[in-house]
């Protein structure tokens, strides 16, 4: 007998009856799974309540319960154990964790943040900056480690308390650590998952709801007297898909699954948005062009929706834009591209206006030295004393060095920068800096 498994996500075999069974005593295979027998199964079933299931296994709210009395009894073992060294640490007996507070300590000058709680201090242990905490109230610093170990041993929090009780749990008057609470809370949530998990399961095998029913009805499908809620849920699946496929003139070959109608009505709805966007884009060119708007095609999106909102540049700009740009050539012999290496032809009005004023910056950052060169170099609010006059060539290269700084927002005003710049520029130049 080959037995398959299916947990919900994936499916394992095939396996022999005697490895399931023991999969099971073991745990590591739950009711919820669902299995399928090799030439004899016609559908997946629950291995709960199956002839899978020993006879004298329990029942997850059983095995819930079970382990709600095995927590209790880890618990009461804790009432005369010794207090850990975490009540000599605060002076005093041990504190539930949301009532530590610590400063967190920087490296930085040693600077001090905080009082923060212990629970959200523990989040600093992997910055790099921070270098320590100190207890709230006392002069002991501590690295992460050690705090590491106080956020285990300190006591659990109320809210942690709180949903212990809820599952049952009796935690007043015992010395109950953050970290075994974490543990316990895990373990219960896991197996209250179980639970969960096989009722929805098993819910999914009675009739359909009256809202599946009503659905169904809607959508023309005829269901059987044995139809269930997850395969109500799969055929209403099913025809939507298909029906979809119908308003879209899908040809739908035979034997085709759910999942390739779906890919075929993604593609087909893909491609009916990409013809719509490119006749909306079609329309807004003509209606650009109709309004005596020049531009040159083929034009990309962005630079198209920009156009449409701010407007194409007046001829103002575009006067002012090439003025510029010749005199930029002509005062420095290089090509500026305020657009990166492939100048944009289709400007609006604000990207011409940007690419004016940056280039109007750069013009004016290299003309405040240009009438006069001496020995003093003006960036900013530095003064740069120079040990002699630079000759014109090499003012040219200076100039050609620092607009390029400012074409790429670089390291402008950046000192070592600009030292570097006058001595690569004037060799055997001496530098010395000082306020303008």
């Amino acid at each position: 007998m080959n037995i398959y498994l299916h947990n919900g996500q994936e499916q394992f075999g095939p396996y022999s009856e005697v490895e399931v069974r023991g999969w099971i005593e073991s745990g590591n295979v739950t009711g919820e799974f669902q299995f399928f027998i090799e030439g004899q199964s016609t559908e997946w079933a629950l291995v709960h309540g199956s002839f899978l299931m020993p006879v004298h296994s329990l029942s997850p709210e059983e095995n819930f319960q079970k382990l709600v009395r095995t927590i209790q009894e880890e618990f009461e073992l804790l009432r005369n154990q010794k207090k850990s060294f975490l009540g000599k640490m605060f002076d005093g007996p041990k504190k539930p964790l949301d009532e530590c507070s610590v400063m967190v300590v920087f490296q930085e000058g040693k600077k001090e943040y905080g009082p923060y709680r212990l629970e959200y201090a523990i989040t600093y242990e992997n910055i790099d900056t921070a270098h320590s905490i100190r207890i709230e109230g006392s002069n002991t610093t501590f690295k992460f480690p050690k705090m590491r170990q106080m956020w285990e041993q300190a006591l659990l929090t109320s809210k942690q308390s709180k949903k212990l009780e809820k599952f049952g749990l009796t935690v007043e008057g015992i010395e109950i650590t953050n970290i075994q609470a974490i543990d316990a809370i895990q373990r219960l949530d896991e197996a209250n998952k179980i639970i969960k998990d096989t009722k929805k399961a098993l819910d999914e095998l009675k009739p359909p709801t009256p809202t599946l029913k009503k659905k169904m009805k809607e959508l023309g499908i005829e269901p059987s007297e044995v139809t269930t809620r997850a395969d109500a849920r799969k055929l209403i699946e099913d025809q939507i898909i298909y029906n979809r496929c119908i308003e879209l003139s899908i040809s739908i070959p035979e034997g085709c699954t759910s999942e390739m109608a779906v890919s075929l009505s993604e593609k087909k709805e893909a491609s009916i948005a990409k013809s719509h966007q490119k006749k909306e884009k079609e329309e807004s060119i003509a209606k650009l062009q109709a309004q005596g708007i020049h531009l040159n095609l083929p034009i990309n999106d962005q630079e198209l929706e920009d156009i449409i909102e701010y407007g194409p540049p007046s001829q103002e700009q575009i006067f002012e834009y090439n003025k510029l740009m010749s005199e930029f050539h002509q005062n420095l012999g290089i090509e500026f591209k305020p657009y990166g290496k492939k100048e944009t032809a289709n400007h609006n009005s604000d990207s011409i206006q940007s690419a004016i004023d940056m280039i109007d910056e750069v013009i004016c950052g290299i003309e405040s030295w240009d009438d006069e060169v001496d020995c003093q170099f003006v960036q900013g609010e530095d003064c740069y004393d120079l040990s002699r006059t630079p000759t014109q060539e090499e003012w040219l290269e200076i100039r050609r060095a620092l607009a390029k700084l400012i074409m790429k927002e670089e390291h402008i005003g950046d000192d070592q920068v600009i030292r570097r710049i006058l001595k690569k520029c004037c060799p055997g130049m001496k530098i010395k800096k000082e306020k303008y």
